[in-house]
């Protein structure tokens, strides 16, 4: 089991979702969650972004994605998602990481930053400390920003 985060799910099928996560001990990765989309009770909120989860996942030898076997919510952020301006933060920090982080490759100092980033944004800081602490995790390079602000063309 390890921790993650949703960055992107696509749906597959009639009901399945291939789901990438950034998890804190494998870094990013897919996974396909059979099944997703038909049962609500399997996954329930746990494939949507901004909420920390734990997974199980099934490593398939020779295959490039992950089973996702099971998904919990372990951090729930409500408050976060009733504030656009803080989903929008979020948001951009979800992408940066799904942009900029090598597949299967831990990254636990980024792992920490985006944490630490959304718990200030649950926390109902101040919109303007929101996003100076996204400058911060921004200056403290531990991905590569300027690469992941021209893929995004900002």
């Amino acid at each position: 089991m390890s921790r993650a985060l949703v960055v992107k799910v696509v749906h597959y099928g009639e009901a399945d979702v291939i789901v990438t996560l950034f998890t804190e001990e494998l870094g990013k990765v897919a996974a396909l969650a059979r099944g997703a989309r038909k049962s609500r009770r399997r996954f329930a909120a746990a494939l949507e972004p901004m909420h920390t989860i734990k997974v199980t996942l099934d490593e398939r030898p020779g295959a490039e994605l992950f089973g996702l076997c099971d998904a919990g919510v372990v951090r729930p952020r409500a408050h976060l998602l009733g504030d656009l301006d803080r989903m929008n933060a979020a948001g951009q920090a979800l992408r940066w990481v799904r942009a900029g982080s090598p597949s299967r490759t831990a990254e636990p100092e980024v792992w920490v930053e985006l944490e630490s980033l959304l718990e200030k944004l649950e926390d109902r800081i101040d919109i303007e400390a929101a996003r100076k602490a996204l400058a911060q995790a921004r200056g403290k390079k531990l991905i590569p920003w300027n690469k992941i602000k021209a893929r995004l063309g900002l």
